[in-house]
């Protein structure tokens, strides 16, 4: 069956309510916000794909499929990408990447100005593998550091932040620290709800039957 409108208008007043915490209506802060924003991600993946043990990738495949690519679920974090190398000691790509990007300063960094496709990302860094490059996309860390934690331990994670620094109309931006890790990624509200409300509406205006079949393989795997 499709989407039936009851779900519909469930997930629109989860929506709403989200909306009326980020504008200081009611009580809460970032922590409700993505709580909702998870909880309501993960009941539309769990629809679209039943099942036990495929929660992530089903929640990442659902962003990066479902998605604009104007969002950039697929979008790969250039500065995580760039801490991970720091913390397995490879330091041939963290020289790259740092040739690249200026990410030893302390200006504010967002979506706009480094974060880059998984093309890219393969032409300055061919070693890489596709999976190994996508744990570093947007729709896969926002599950790691954010949807994860918040449902299961009612915070994220320390690699990720809960405080807006910049009021630029951006997606994603980093918040510098003088301590490991040195940029810590935030996901703006205008991400969470445009990805959330672009999914209704793509599921509710084409002809996508759900539950799907379970895809062959997961676009997180490679």
């Amino acid at each position: 069956m499709k989407m039936n409108e009851l779900f519909s208008k469930f997930i629109y007043k989860k929506i709403s309510l989200a909306e009326k915490i980020y504008n200081g209506e009611n009580d809460g802060g970032y922590n409700e916000i993505v709580l909702i924003f998870s909880a309501v991600l993960s009941s539309i993946a769990s629809e679209m794909w039943p099942g036990k043990n495929i929660d992530r990738k089903r929640f990442v495949e659902l962003l990066v499929k479902y998605t604009p690519f104007s969002l950039k679920a697929k979008y790969i974090s250039i500065p995580v990408l760039w801490q991970k190398f720091i913390q397995i000691n490879d330091f041939d790509s963290q020289i790259i990447l740092e040739k690249k990007y200026n990410l030893k300063g302390y200006q504010l960094l967002t979506d706009e100005e480094i974060d880059s496709t998984e093309d890219y990302i393969f032409e300055i860094l061919p070693k890489l593998t596709e999976k190994e490059i996508r744990k570093y996309s947007y729709a896969q860390i926002f599950y790691e550091y954010v949807r994860s934690p918040i449902i299961h331990e009612y915070q994220i994670s320390d690699s990720a932040d809960q405080i807006m620094v910049t009021q630029r109309d951006v997606l994603v931006s980093y918040n510098n620290t003088l301590i490991f890790p040195y940029k810590r990624i935030y996901f703006h509200f205008r991400w969470m709800k445009e990805i959330t409300t672009s999914l209704i509406e793509r599921l509710n205006s084409f002809d996508i039957e759900l539950p799907s079949e379970l895809p062959i393989k997961w676009w997180i795997d490679g």
